[in-house]
């Protein structure tokens, strides 16, 4: 492997660098050898030395750096995924609740309880996804579920138990091979039969 110079000024990270660490790729700044330098020695270093200021703000989930020099395993998944395995592994500190509630829409207690026209476009947006993405939206949304039902939510939790409900008929459907075709009518409180 090619050895990739660190670009930093006054001992701090390039922006590159500090995407790479938080992300594992950049976003707004291009570097062609980024890949290279992520897995390097020098990218491990930089962990070591930025780490505690780049864990700041992380409430719920850490940097793919983290993941890979502290843990040494691959990050999760998506964001309920490692939430979930961070919780497993006893690595929330206290009050990171708070900070990724308010980082996610879906878990925040304000949102408005499903109704019919939700229910439709939940059933119209979905339906046409394959096997694998669908069973993510059901783990997704019986996590949001789980979420709201142990903050004693009980209207938020519902409308996201009848989202997963929905979406793992779909899921049956679907590993049946029958295309869903028009949406069911729905029951009592805007859930779908």
């Amino acid at each position: 492997m090619p050895k990739v110079r660190q670009k930093t000024l006054h001992g701090e990270l390039a922006r590159w660098q500090r995407e790479v660490l938080l992300g594992g790729f950049p976003i707004l700044s291009c570097f062609e050898n980024w890949r290279a330098w992520r897995e390097s020695p020098e990218a491990a270093a930089a962990w070591k030395t930025h780490g505690p200021e780049l864990l700041k703000g992380c409430a719920g989930w850490r940097p793919r750096a983290w993941w890979r020099f502290t843990k040494k395993r691959k990050r999760p998944g998506p964001w309920w995924q490692e939430y979930s395995a961070l919780k497993r592994m006893r690595e929330l500190a206290a009050g990171e609740d708070a900070g990724f509630e308010a980082a996610h829409a879906e878990l925040q207690p304000s949102q408005a309880p499903a109704g019919r026209d939700d229910t439709k476009y939940f059933y119209i947006e979905y339906r046409a996804d394959g096997p694998a993405l669908l069973a993510e939206h059901v783990a997704k949304n019986e996590f949001i579920a789980a979420w709201h039902k142990k903050r004693r939510r009980p209207q938020l939790a519902a409308k996201y138990e009848a989202r997963a409900a929905a979406l793992t008929r779909i899921l049956e459907a679907r590993r049946r091979g029958e295309t869903p075709g028009r949406m069911p009518e729905p029951a009592a409180g805007g859930a779908i039969q």
